[in-house]
């Protein structure tokens, strides 16, 4: 699609506004935008936070395409970039099982950024699990019921930690996930 030729150019904008708007537009196109991952990858670096955001939500949108090389790009380089590489992972609950892995490696890295980052991602994971978009209550797809044992285990073991544990908000994550259960 030329839209998403055109997104993926103007990601290299020198104007913040365009790189913003850029990322924005692909988030539209979801699994469509597949062909934007390695520049998406390479703005997570962007020296703007809202355009930093921007990308986030595009790759987490871009699904499953976009989960290896999250991966990879949250194991190693700048701190902020893997950070931001998890945050991603986290921003969407499909393919849960494959993004929890993720995280759970993640809680072992040697930088403790990384751990509690990972932490505050599964937390995110959980607090959506069985959502819609409006915040409202879902049916749980089989990927979620079949992380959802093994994310409740993590989730306890989180708040039992407390190098990794944000109290209120993995207890917001923990609530949510014990109501659908």
């Amino acid at each position: 699609m030329k839209e998403i030729q055109t997104s993926i150019a103007q990601l290299a904008s020198s104007d913040i506004e365009e790189r913003f708007l850029a990322a924005r537009a692909l988030v539209r196109y979801g699994s469509d935008a597949e062909a934007a991952i390695p520049a998406l990858i390479e703005a997570l670096t962007d020296p703007s936070l809202p355009v930093r955001d921007s990308v986030v939500w595009a790759l987490g949108a871009i699904g499953e395409a976009a989960i290896e090389p999250l991966a990879n790009t949250s194991g190693k380089g700048e701190l902020a970039t893997r950070e931001q590489a998890l945050w991603a992972l986290a921003r969407y609950t499909s393919f849960a099982q494959r993004k929890i892995a993720i995280f759970l490696e993640a809680l072992w890295d040697d930088n403790t950024c990384i751990r509690q980052t990972a932490a505050s991602a599964i937390s995110t994971l959980g607090k959506r699990i069985g959502m819609k978009a409006n915040g409202s209550l879902d049916l749980l797809d089989d990927d979620e019921q079949k992380v959802l044992p093994k994310l409740l285990e993590t989730l306890r073991k989180i708040h039992q930690d407390d190098r990794l544990n944000d109290p209120p908000y993995t207890e917001q994550a923990l609530k949510s996930i014990e109501s659908i259960r």
